[in-house]
């Protein structure tokens, strides 16, 4: 007799097929259509796309990668297409797995998540009513759908760790791009992804590092080189709170591997020779960007201690962008004690700061209009109150619990590797956390959600693991 798992393959390889033919008569039809005039342009590539996005559908892994790929895409609308497209998950999920029996899989982060998105929702009610505070919502219910749904559709799958493979070779070949941006118009740089390719750079700088110690051969030397030039590109962002960010993680990795490498044969010579390598490459780029690129990244790393006379005008804060800040964050605090029990409302504060501002007009439009509180947690505070704001804390330690629980189910060294990229994960994100809003938004926070998703996974195959073992 044929197992459910073979006969769920079956179906679905099925329906990819048909939906394929399916997907390229269309665009077939609708190109000849508009060649005739009938369909503007316009309509047709929309209906291509969505076309194509009902064939990804009809694999929920297929789609999963492709969203994967969706991060490294630059902002089209106000909210990343990522975002606006999210929706299709759940409909991937249905359409792949819905025949199938729905086996209960242990998710120890949930029902926190939950709460927290009833106070927000709560939270809504001091919310503007327009279609951009809808839209903006997308991102809470993105993350939902990762933390919930992952673990569901993966509670097969022994290894996920592909998907830090995927993501370092697409950080890769963006860092390059950003190099010749950099080079080119010889100062900062973020190529495609604005600033939010700074994180993606920090964390595959990370990645990169943890498979040169995990991996021997060719293999070893294609991620030095990656991350050599990941790391370059970072550099070349002249961003400080990216670089803290990176170097806090690399020094408590490092740290990590070298107290509990051992138990997972990773010699500390080793270690120890990495960081020597690590410290040399990190010298000579700055020293390529400082001197052959004309770029003053001391500048940077010293602008925060430059005096600045404030004046009437509001250009007199130059480029000190902790003073401007400092505007936001006043505005933000103003917010809060006008709404400290629920919020002004989930990502609202951009689309209604204007109603909290004390500061001059002049200042406020250049400073504050259209920005985020630049904080993750005042974020939350400002926007769901101190009752959404201490279930996001409560979702937070959940979240870093079940990464200590996991880390001690670890019993080989393919394990260790396995969840190293989502400890060092967390980790970089706690840290930036505290410096950026950004992990609320778009591509990082659908990089959250698979970090959560994959950290899940991996707890419940490691439980299953020990528990054959004990039998």
């Amino acid at each position: 007799m044929l197992s459910n798992n073979y006969l769920q393959s079956e179906l679905i390889n099925s329906k990819f097929l048909i939906g394929v033919a399916i997907a390229l008569g269309l665009a077939f039809l609708l190109t000849l259509l508009s060649v005739f005039n009938l369909f503007s342009t316009e309509l047709v590539f929309g209906l291509i796309g969505f076309s194509f996005l009902l064939l990804l559908c009809l694999n929920f892994y297929v789609f999963i990668v492709f969203f994967l790929i969706l991060i490294f895409t630059p902002y089209v609308y106000s909210i990343h297409n990522a975002i606006l497209i999210s929706p299709f998950i759940l409909l991937s999920y249905i359409l792949s797995f819905s025949l199938t029996e729905d086996e209960k899989v242990d998710n120890p982060i949930i029902k926190y998540f939950l709460v927290y998105i009833l106070f927000a929702i709560v939270s809504l009610i001091n919310a503007p009513k327009t279609k951009f505070t809808a839209f903006e919502a997308l991102n809470l219910f993105t993350l939902f759908l990762f933390i919930y749904l992952f673990p569901k559709a993966y509670k097969d799958k022994i290894n996920l760790t592909y998907f830090f493979y995927l993501f370092v070779a697409l950080v890769f070949f963006h860092s390059i791009y950003v190099l010749g941006e950099s080079i080119i118009e010889k100062g900062r740089a973020f190529g495609l992804l604005s600033v939010f390719y700074i994180d993606l750079a920090g964390l595959g700088s990370l990645y990169s590092f943890i498979f040169m110690i995990r991996f021997k051969g060719i293999l070893k030397y294609i991620f030095f080189v990656a991350f050599t030039i990941i790391l370059a590109g970072l550099i070349a962002t002249q961003t400080r709170n990216a670089w803290l960010s990176t170097a806090l993680s690399f020094l408590i990795l490092l740290l990590f591997i070298f107290f509990k490498g051992k138990n997972f044969s990773i010699n500390r010579k080793f270690v120890f020779y990495l960081i020597t390598i690590f410290s040399v490459i990190l010298i000579s780029i700055f020293a390529f960007f400082s001197n052959y690129n004309q770029i003053d990244i001391t500048k940077r790393l010293n602008e925060k201690t430059h005096k600045v006379t404030l004046t009437k005008d509001p250009y007199s804060i130059g480029e000190n962008s902790f003073i401007s800040r400092l505007l936001i964050w006043h505005t933000a605090v103003n917010a809060f004690f006008k709404e400290p029990i629920i919020g002004i409302g989930l990502y609202s504060f951009k689309y209604t700061s204007k109603k909290y501002s004390t500061i001059p007009k002049e200042f406020y439009e250049i400073y504050v209009e259209d920005k985020t509180p630049h904080l993750t947690l005042l974020e939350i505070l400002v926007e769901t109150g101190i009752l959404g704001f201490i279930a996001f804390l409560i979702f937070l330690f959940r979240v870093f619990y079940t990464l200590s629980q996991t880390m001690k189910l670890i019993q080989n060294t393919e394990q260790f590797f396995q969840m190293l990229p989502v400890f060092i994960s967390l980790i970089y994100i706690s840290i930036s956390m505290l410096m950026t809003e950004a992990w609320l938004y778009g591509q990082l926070l659908i990089w959250f959600g698979f970090i959560i998703g994959i950290m899940i996974v991996n707890r419940n195959l490691f439980l299953k693991d020990k528990f054959q073992q004990n039998k």
